[in-house]
Formats: C-alpha cells, sequence, structure tokens
C-alpha cells in the first residue's frame, strides 16, 4: 500500500509531531508499504533526514497558535493557510501520484478547508483515499446533557459546516474521518452525523529490538540532567521516581501538581517519592496568572526540573527510568483529547496518576494501571500521589500484566489493521470499486 503523509507541523523537535510521524511511517515500512511524508517547507535538516520527508509545506499553524490574541489574525490565517495548502498540494498531485491513502494525521479547521477545496477539484476523481484524524476538536463538554457540544466560535461553526459538506465524499469512502481516543470519535460522530472510525494512535515500542533502527530512541542519552534525574531515586532504597514530562502548561495541571508535589513532601519526608518535572518555560495558569517553578522545590534534593527538550533518544530512556507518571491534566482540555505520554507510559508497564474524568483515564481501565485524582484539586491529588506509593507494587504489577494488550493496541500495525477493516468494509457494501484495491498492492 502506498501512503502520502501530510504534516506541516513537522518543523523542528518541539511537541510530539516528529516522533508521532517517525513512529507510523516507520512502522508502515517495516510492513512493506510505501511512505511519502510532506513537511513545512523550512523544516529542519534532522527533520527531513530523520523521515525522509519533502518540505514543501505552508509555514506550520500548529507553531503559531497562541502567538496572537487579535481576533482578526486568528481568524484571518484559516482561509490564508488553507489557499496555501491548496497550493502546495495542488503543485505536487499535478506531478505526483496521491499513492493509495493521502494521511492528514492532525487536521484542523486551516487544514479542512484546505482539503474541501482540494476534494472538490483536484482530488474529485482520484482514487486515492483521503484519511483526515482528528485528535483535538473545537468541542466543550456540556455539563448539563452530558453530552459534548461545539464551542461558540466562528472557526468551530467553519468546520462543523465542512465536514457537514465533505458528506457525499465521506459516504461513498472516498474521505474516512478517523479520530483518537475513543472520547474523541465518539463526540465527532455525535456533532457531525458522519461516520468516524476510531484508529489507535500508534507509540514506538522501545522494548523491541528494532527500535535502535526503526524509531528515535536508542541514542545516547547525552543531556547533564541524566545523572542529576537518575540518582534522585538511587540514594534512597526502592526509591520510586515519579515524573511528569512535557513542557508544563495549565491545561496540563502542572501547577496544580508542583503545588501537590511541595505539600506531598512536607506532609511525608521520610517519603521515598523523588519527582522529575519537565518545565521548559513559565505558563499562565487557567485563571491567567503567572505560573513560575516553586523556588523552595528548585532548591530540593528530592525534585529536579528538567528545563530543556529531550534530545533525539533520551525521552524513551528516560521513562525507562521512570515508575510512575503523574499526569493531572484538567478535563476542559483532555475530557476527550488524548495524552500519547500515558499511551507510552501503558506500552511500558508504568502505574498512571490521572484525571478522573479524561479519556485516558477510560483507556488505562483497559490497557493499564493507576488512580485518579479530582480534576484541578491539589489535596486529591497529593492522596492520590500518597496512594501509589503505598500501592506502587500492585499496582506496577498490573500494569506490567497488561503491557502487552496495550503494546498491541497502539501499534502501527492495528492502526492500520482497522484502517483496512473499514475500507474492506466499504467495499462490501456496495461503495466505490476503487476501495476494494486498496491494500492490495
Amino acid at each position: 500500500m502506498r501512503w502520502l503523509i501530510v504534516e506541516d507541523a513537522l518543523r523542528d523537535r518541539k511537541g510530539h509531531w516528529l516522533e508521532y510521524v517517525a513512529t507510523i511511517s516507520d512502522g508502515l515500512r517495516a510492513l512493506g508499504d510505501e511512505v511519502t511524508v510532506l513537511a513545512d517547507r523550512k523544516a529542519e535538516p534532522f527533520v527531513v533526514e530523520r523521515l525522509r520527508a519533502k518540505p514543501i509545506l505552508p509555514k506550520s499553524i500548529w507553531h503559531r497558535m497562541g502567538q496572537e490574541k487579535s481576533r482578526f489574525v486568528r481568524y484571518g490565517r484559516v482561509p490564508i493557510h488553507a489557499l496555501a495548502t491548496w497550493w502546495a498540494m495542488s503543485r505536487y498531485l499535478r506531478k505526483n501520484s496521491p499513492g493509495d491513502i493521502i494521511f492528514v494525521p492532525t487536521v484542523t479547521v486551516h487544514h479542512l478547508l484546505g482539503w474541501t477545496l482540494l476534494l472538490g477539484r483536484l482530488l474529485r476523481t482520484t482514487e486515492a483515499k483521503v484519511l483526515l484524524f482528528f485528535i483535538n476538536l473545537p468541542v466543550r463538554h456540556d455539563p448539563g446533557s452530558g453530552r459534548p457540544a461545539w464551542i461558540s466560535s466562528p472557526t468551530a461553526k467553519l468546520m462543523n459546516r465542512l465536514l457537514q459538506r465533505m458528506a457525499p465524499a465521506i459516504r461513498s469512502g472516498r474521505v474516512v474521518l478517523g479520530a483518537e481516543p475513543p472520547a474523541m470519535q465518539s463526540a465527532l460522530a455525535e456533532l457531525t452525523g458522519q461516520k468516524v472510525i476510531y484508529l489507535p494512535q500508534p507509540v514506538p515500542d522501545c522494548e523491541s529490538a528494532v527500535c535502535g533502527a526503526q524509531n528515535p530512541c536508542m541514542d545516547t542519552f547525552a543531556s547533564d540532567q541524566k545523572s542529576k534525574i537518575h540518582n534522585l531515586k538511587s540514594k534512597i532504597e526502592n526509591g520510586l521516581l515519579m515524573a511528569c514530562y512535557g513542557a508544563a502548561r495549565g491545561e496540563k495541571g502542572s501547577d496544580i501538581l508542583q503545588e501537590a508535589i511541595g505539600r506531598y513532601l512536607q506532609e511525608f519526608p521520610d517519603s521515598r517519592a523523588r519527582f522529575a518535572l519537565q518545565w521548559i518555560e513559565d505558563f499562565e495558569n487557567e485563571r491567567g496568572q503567572r505560573v513560575q517553578k516553586d523556588a523552595a522545590l528548585v532548591s530540593d534534593s528530592r525534585v529536579e526540573y528538567v528545563t530543556n527538550y529531550f534530545k533525539n533518544g533520551e525521552y524513551p530512556e528516560q521513562l525507562k527510568h521512570t515508575d510512575v507518571l503523574l499526569l493531572p491534566y484538567r478535563l476542559s482540555s483532555y475530557r476527550l483529547r488524548g495524552s500519547r505520554v500515558a499511551l507510552e507510559g501503558m506500552t511500558m508497564g508504568i502505574p498512571l496518576v490521572v484525571t478522573g474524568g479524561s479519556s485516558f483515564a477510560g483507556q488505562m481501565e483497559n490497557f493499564g494501571a493507576g488512580l485518579c485524582s479530582e480534576d484541578g484539586d491539589v489535596a486529591s491529588l497529593t492522596a492520590a500521589i500518597r496512594q501509589m506509593e503505598l500501592q506502587f507494587e500492585a499496582l506496577k504489577a498490573k500494569a506490567m500484566a497488561r503491557k502487552s494488550a496495550a503494546q498491541e493496541e497502539f501499534s502501527v500495525s492495528r492502526f492500520r489493521q482497522v484502517l483496512l477493516a473499514h475500507l474492506e468494509g466499504s467495499c462490501r457494501g456496495g461503495r466505490e470499486e476503487s476501495l476494494c484495491n486498496v491494500g492490495s498492492n
């Protein structure tokens, strides 16, 4: 099968995009598929080389979100980026084959408008299927009904309208809407009335023999903070390293976590727990207040702040030395949205502390082990950390027992299998005959 992966967020090593697309493209190639990756036209040389990518796409829209608070500028970016996407893809597709599957891994309204234009013209007669994958949506939880609802904004209304306009292409099978996690898939299907399939998000298996050859996970750990972090628990018998990786942000509850760690160490000074927090820069919490590193924790030998992005290979190596992942993400952002870090923890048999009601709390029930705390509640999170320390051995055993199932579910082969099953079902359902040919090359 021939894949064309189109991701303009592939510009540098910030965020999860490089690891995400590397995992998928490496896995598909290992299964015998042909893969072409298109990236931001100003992508770093490392990104281009690592993914064998063609840097032709417009400047990443993801990297510009939040940079400008003017409503006029933010809304203006939608048609500008859509037209830039249409132009870049039109030039590419006139000279190159789209393959069997055109895969857009992280769709926003900016991309959706561009692909609507492409589907109405250049891709109208192609046999390639367009897979639009949603990992985030302008959707809120309605506390009254308990159901998802579009947020009140022009861009949310436009996204819904564009998806309705795509309905004929979705029904015919030319366009496939995919989403992860299941809560996101269910919400998108309910709000649009369209067929949306759940596709498990693949994460790298960094314990396998192919990890070093296929994934960016086994390079030498060169960070100066390596020894500091690893020594946190080595100085105490049966020490536990509890960590939160990924840049600190308000939506991830980093302010709540920092306060809970401070309270925990005061209440349990003899605890065997040690803590690592990745804190690249200060941020605003949900109340708009600036949050800085806690001076008392900065000077505490039981806590280490990771103040840099992980270099190539450092993050998976760090996970191997981590006993517990602390993920008190806020429900305002993560009730439907998934967490790649949570999935990585499950596939490595690491117990989690997560926010009850989050999408990955449900995934943890099936593929991992851990405890839940209440949303935005310092006392509840402190109590959950305490219970994790006391119950760690039992929860670790449970997480390890489910690790194989997690590795199978969140794998490239499973992702591919689910997609092909959907396409074959559409074929049997009497839709486009060309669907039957996908995956048979």
